[in-house]
């Protein structure tokens, strides 16, 4: 039988777009110095460094010991103040200011007593800004052997064509160079869409937000699973529900929607468009990069029509950068 029915829906809100050309963002510099890369080439060899005990020399800054400790205020043994087989790195920092420092000089087996003065700022009310003793003995010395800067590394870094300490120089400096790059120009592009932001005004509809809200909670949920998770069980570590994750991230889903609604503005008063064969050529570019088929890439890229909506928000990009 005939009937009526009333249908509420969201319309596209109105947007209203300020002065989007000519807007000011800086690009970070990527620069490489030769000291950028002397600081690279010394991370790579504490990675692969060997630690030996020491027997027959003093404790030097950046050996490591295992020692024994006993700390006394007043003559009397406080409260945490001991430790037994403890390892400390000398110059780490972690033990009360001056107290790693007298330790260097000493030997295996020798026994020191050390004189500190704790923090005015210590948590411990008892302690804060007094004077203590602590008996120390030290076990052990250890020091980290470095490897050297030849054919042998280089073959341990997976480095073949690399053979003197100038081409890893120009190596290290070539993919520090590609990776700064690379981050400054995200950083640029994210600084750019900011500044757009802020040039635009539109009453963002609530049904898109939460939309929005459920497409990045299934991104957050892939990512989890990737580390062999379940959101389910990343609720119960953390206390939390899908209520509390979605507020957290309701502010960015409601950037990435006003977002969009200003590059379609930009899209439509620039009359952008991006044809079946400029999307065919990207997708085989990038395929080929990743080594897939190019059906494949399309495929998983969400369609031909996704990557045209892609190649028309990179013109936009273009539009802003210049």
């Amino acid at each position: 039988k005939p009937f009526i029915f009333e249908a509420t829906v969201a319309v596209k809100p109105e947007v209203e777009l300020g002065q989007y050309k000519g807007v000011e963002v800086a690009k970070c510099d990527t620069d490489v110095t030769d000291a950028d890369v002397e600081e690279e080439l010394k991370k790579a060899q504490d990675k692969n460094s060997r630690i030996v005990t020491v027997e027959d020399r003093a404790v030097k800054d950046g050996d490591m010991t295992v020692i024994d400790f006993e700390g006394f205020k007043d003559g009397v043994a406080f409260d945490g103040g001991k430790g037994e087989n403890y390892p400390l790195e000398i110059g780490s920092n972690t033990f009360i200011p001056g107290f790693e420092e007298a330790l260097v000089g000493v030997k295996k087996g020798d026994k020191k007593n050390v004189n500190v003065t704790f923090p005015k700022d210590y948590h411990a009310e008892e302690l804060k800004g007094k004077p203590v003793v602590f008996k120390v003995l030290v076990h052990e010395v250890k020091t980290k052997v470095y490897p050297e800067l030849d054919e042998d590394f280089f073959l341990d870094l997976g480095l073949e064509d690399v053979k003197t300490k100038e081409d890893l120089e120009k190596k290290v400096k070539e993919t520090m160079t590609e990776q700064r790059e690379y981050e400054a120009e995200n950083k640029y592009v994210d600084e750019l869409f900011e500044a757009l932001l802020k040039e635009t005004s539109v009453e963002v509809p609530h049904e898109l937000i939460h939309e929005e809200l459920d497409r990045m909670v299934e991104q957050y949920a892939e990512r989890l699973k990737m580390q062999g998770i379940t959101l389910e069980q990343f609720y119960k570590f953390t206390n939390s529900s899908e209520e509390a994750l979605k507020a957290q991230m309701h502010e960015e889903a409601e950037k990435r929607v006003k977002l969009r609604f200003a590059i379609d503005e930009i899209i439509e008063l620039e009359k952008i468009d991006a044809t079946d064969e400029e999307a065919n050529r990207d997708a085989e570019e990038k395929a080929k990069k990743h080594g897939m088929d190019k059906d494949e890439y399309i495929k998983a890229f969400g369609g031909l029509e996704m990557l045209k909506y892609d190649i028309k928000v990179q013109k936009v990009l273009d539009i802003l950068k210049k």
